[in-house]
């Protein structure tokens, strides 16, 4: 198997410095993306204020929601995230499974692909191990497969900044990509 696409960011340690952004971006409930935006919310008649417009730091428009598909999120089937990543629950697992948790190690099977086009950039059903949490993964991996117990499958739709940014991957994965990966968690170790 080519291990070039595999979601390491090994190459793009500059990711190291922008996950950091975000994981406070997420705690302190988005105020650092707007730190950086130079526009400021709006009021409506309505009285509601609008959000600002993405600028560069978001690199690009979000996709269309999970739920222009028809997912209900009270049934927890999709979750978005104020990084842009959107998680979908597609089968569930052993109820009894073990859980993926940060420090862990998993094994997954996955296919990736270009959210733009569709495009698949890796074989279906690959395999990958890694310790969850480690730096040297995609951020939206540790992110998106926190949580998943052995058997469970998720979409994971991976915005730039939780993906390869705006350096993107060689000549399959461009800068500024959206990704999307069809994720089951074969196993969990200690």
């Amino acid at each position: 198997m080519d291990t070039s696409l595999l979601p390491t960011t090994k190459q793009h340690e500059s990711l190291t410095t922008r996950i950091n952004d975000v994981t406070s971006d997420v705690a302190d409930g988005f105020q650092s993306v707007k730190k950086h935006s130079n526009k400021k919310a709006k009021v409506g008649d309505d009285g509601m204020s609008s959000v600002p417009e993405a600028d560069s730091t978001m690199n690009g428009v979000l996709p269309p929601s999970p739920n222009d598909k028809g997912t209900d999120p009270e049934s927890g089937q999709s979750r978005s995230f104020s990084n842009g990543l959107i998680v979908e629950d597609l089968a569930k697992g052993n109820p009894d499974g073990r859980v993926a948790t940060t420090g862990r190690k998993v094994k997954v099977h996955f296919t990736g692909m270009l959210w733009e086009n569709g495009h698949t950039f890796t074989p279906s059903g690959a395999t990958f191990r890694f310790c969850l949490g480690d730096k040297g993964v995609l951020p939206g991996w540790n992110i998106g497969i926190e949580g998943m117990r052995v058997g469970d499958k998720r979409r994971l739709t991976i915005p730039p900044l939780l993906g390869y940014g705006s350096e993107g991957f060689g000549e399959q994965i461009p800068p500024n990509s959206w990704l999307v990966y069809d994720i089951e968690l074969v196993s969990v170790h200690r």
